[in-house]
Order: structure tokens, then sequence, then C-alpha cells
């Protein structure tokens, strides 16, 4: 007999998250020629998991990718975290950020540089990373509008992503 007591739960969502991961610098050498291959993996809480394209050969890469995220009650930190893409291997840890959903909730506006920190997030490691955050509570999200989401094929051109376009109610 399977028990459904814990299948389903009651999910309050606090807010809207919006980061753009623009930029990194004088990230740590990986390969062996002296470059790295850094990709950027964002999620806040136990929600989805993000991806920045992977930019090849390059210590300062340059993403502009921006994901969103429904925060959850439960979401403890926005954490990104930098990879070296390999094409052989398991990808490299490079850095983190960790950002703890108290933070956000008290600047939710946040465009800056920010330094990475070793595996544990508590001493820095080599390299900065830009990020773009804002925040939008729950009680001030826009309820007379919704995003829409059509085929890829619709969305204006040199639209990466049909985030930035509302159709109303």
């Amino acid at each position: 007999l399977i028990s459904l007591r814990f299948t389903f739960r009651h999910v309050r969502c606090i807010g809207e998250l919006t980061v753009k991961v623009e930029k990194a610098r004088n990230l740590p050498r990986m390969d062996t020629f002296g470059l790295a291959d850094p990709f950027a993996a964002v999620t806040c809480g136990k929600g989805t998991r993000h991806k920045t394209k992977v930019v090849s050969n390059n210590l300062n890469p340059v993403w502009n990718d921006e994901f969103i995220f429904n925060v959850e009650e439960s979401a403890r930190e926005l954490k990104l975290v930098l990879y070296d893409w390999s094409f052989t291997k398991e990808e490299d840890f490079m850095g983190q950020v960790l950002i703890p959903t108290s933070d956000l909730e008290a600047t939710p506006m946040r465009d800056e540089w920010f330094k990475l920190k070793d595996i544990d997030g508590v001493n820095e490691a080599k390299g900065e990373i830009k990020l773009k955050i804002q925040f939008i509570p729950e009680s001030q999200r826009d309820t007379l509008a919704i995003r829409f989401r059509r085929n890829p094929a619709s969305w204006p051109v040199g639209e990466k992503s049909d985030y930035n376009h509302f159709a109303p109610v």
C-alpha cells in the first residue's frame, strides 16, 4: 500500500527573483593551456537549476543570461556556482556566490560585482562575477499582467526569452 499523505504539499511563493549573470573577471586558470571554459549554474531553493552557456578559452567571460525564479518560502539562498566545462571529465569547481534570501528581501535591487568563494563558502576564491538581481515580493507582483508563453518562433527578433514580454489579462 502506497501512502499519498506526504505527496502533495502547499508551497507558498514569497516573490519573484530575476538574476542576470552578466560577466566574470580574473577567473583561475583551469585548462592545460592556461585558460578555462567557464559556465555558471544558478539555483534558488529546491527549484529549477539554470545554466549559462559555456564560453570557451576565456578567463573574463561575458554571458548576459537572465533567469527568473519563483522563490518559495523554504528557499534559504540564491546559489551561483562557476564551473570549468570539460569534454573528457566532470566539470571542475571554480567558485561560488551564496546570497541568503533574507538579504534579497532587505536589498531587492542589486547590480554589483561579487567575489567568488571556495567550495565551503567561507574563504575567497580567485575571481569575481557581476550580477544584476531584482527581487519582487509576492505582495508587489503585478496581478494585472501575466507572462505569456508561446512558441519561440513567435517572439520578437533578437529575443532569447519570453520573460520580458507581458500580455494583459
